[in-house]
């Protein structure tokens, strides 16, 4: 569903591609807004977001490789017990 804006300020006007020409709905300020509350809010969150995912380590594209060869050869081998352990390790951690 394609959805055109008209125009936007406190009412903004919206009408769906598959709706007819005279079928529009009008969207008021605080149905525009996102679900989290006031934009001050959502940007903190954002904020929030971006400093947490500074901490993730970056991607070891040499490992990704030779992972998806041994599997593309059928040579990948699971580890059984070390895989129990930390399926185990991580469901503890849980609440």
């Amino acid at each position: 569903m394609d959805i055109h804006l008209t125009r936007f300020d406190s009412k903004t006007t919206v009408a769906s591609s598959k709706s007819k020409p005279a079928e529009k709905a009008s969207v008021t300020e605080n149905q525009a807004r996102p679900a989290g509350g006031s934009a001050g809010e959502t940007s903190l969150k954002l904020t929030a977001l971006t400093a947490s995912l500074e901490t993730v380590p970056p991607v070891d594209d040499a490992k990704v490789k030779q992972v998806s060869n041994a599997l593309q050869s059928g040579n990948y081998q699971v580890h059984v017990q070390r895989l129990a352990d930390k399926i185990l390790n991580f469901e503890s951690g849980l609440p």
